[in-house]
């Protein structure tokens, strides 16, 4: 094996039909699944419109002033702190498969709650006021997702079998 060959990051499978990584030093890396690349990438999404929404408005009056507009959001302290923690959340959980699918849930849930507040016109003091406003239509789209990548859409289809997801023990039926 020549050195070039020995530096070639080489791409095999597992018995779990799962690709795998290996490093010239044999050490392994399992790819991502969806549900984590999709945690990250929204982590991302929220924790920079939280650091805009801070470097935008400000924090000033903390918590409940509805005081400035992030692009087409309305935003003060309050709304702007809580997407910087549902972003470091979504990025600390997308380092975990067994993690990343039960948050994905959870904020999908919650969301999905915060859409149907924010119609009602129940969020008034995170400057989310009414059936037009733009953060309804924003949560309601994170919310799908959300639930969609913690469901269904959380391994893929490339590598997803059903048998990997039943909790049965089939080796032991007498059929």
């Amino acid at each position: 094996m020549t050195k070039v060959q020995s530096k070639v990051i080489a791409i095999g499978a597992k018995e779990d039909n799962a690709l795998e990584l290996a490093s010239p030093k044999g050490e392994t890396k399992e790819r991502w699944i969806p549900a984590q690349r999709f945690a990250l990438i929204f982590g991302v999404i929220y924790l920079a419109s939280a650091i805009a929404g801070y470097f935008m408005i400000g924090i000033k009056q903390f918590p409940l002033v509805p005081n400035g507009v992030l692009m087409i959001f309305g935003m003060n302290p309050l709304h702007i702190s809580i997407h910087f923690v549902v972003g470091w959340v979504w990025i600390f959980s997308s380092f975990s498969k067994r993690y990343v699918i039960w948050v994905n849930i959870a904020f999908g849930i919650v969301f999905g709650l915060l859409t149907v507040f924010g119609l009602l016109n129940l969020l008034p003091f995170l400057g989310v006021t009414g059936l037009a406003d733009p953060d309804n239509y924003l949560h309601l789209f994170t919310g799908i997702l959300g639930l969609f990548y913690g469901t269904v859409g959380a391994r893929g289809s490339s590598d997803f079998d059903i048998a990997d997801e039943l909790p049965l023990d089939t080796s032991e039926t007498n059929w």
